[in-house]
């Protein structure tokens, strides 16, 4: 019985010290978004981004707009702070997952902006 505790114990403890996080084998990359390549979309468009492992940090950008990237596990959600200006916008992504492994940069993902939405 005492032998069995030992392995219980050491077994136990190993758990813990590698942590319950398995390891990440897979490259860091998007795996979805709100919008897509050619997308027509109305002013105040709210964008999603979800990655393929929990981030660290991630910023989504949109040329010609400014707005704020809050992110939350896998998804990072970006909120325009002012309607999106009509015409040809660029969305960009970049970031870090909790593995420390880097998105470089994702896109960029041409859409448009509705004058009349």
């Amino acid at each position: 019985m005492r032998r069995f505790l030992y392995f219980f114990f050491a077994a136990v403890f190993i758990i813990f010290a590698t942590g319950c996080d398995e390891d990440n084998t897979e490259p860091l990359e998007v795996v979805g978004a709100s919008i897509k390549e050619g997308d027509t979309l109305p002013s105040n468009t709210v964008i999603s981004v979800t990655f393929n492992n929990k981030m660290a940090a991630a910023e989504i950008n949109i040329s010609g707009a400014m707005g704020d990237t809050i992110l939350q596990g896998k998804i990072a959600t970006w909120t325009p702070a002012t309607e999106i200006p009509a015409g040809t916008h660029r969305l960009t992504v970049t970031g870090t997952d909790i593995f420390d492994q880097e998105l470089g940069t994702f896109g960029p993902v041409i859409f448009f902006i509705d004058a009349h939405g």
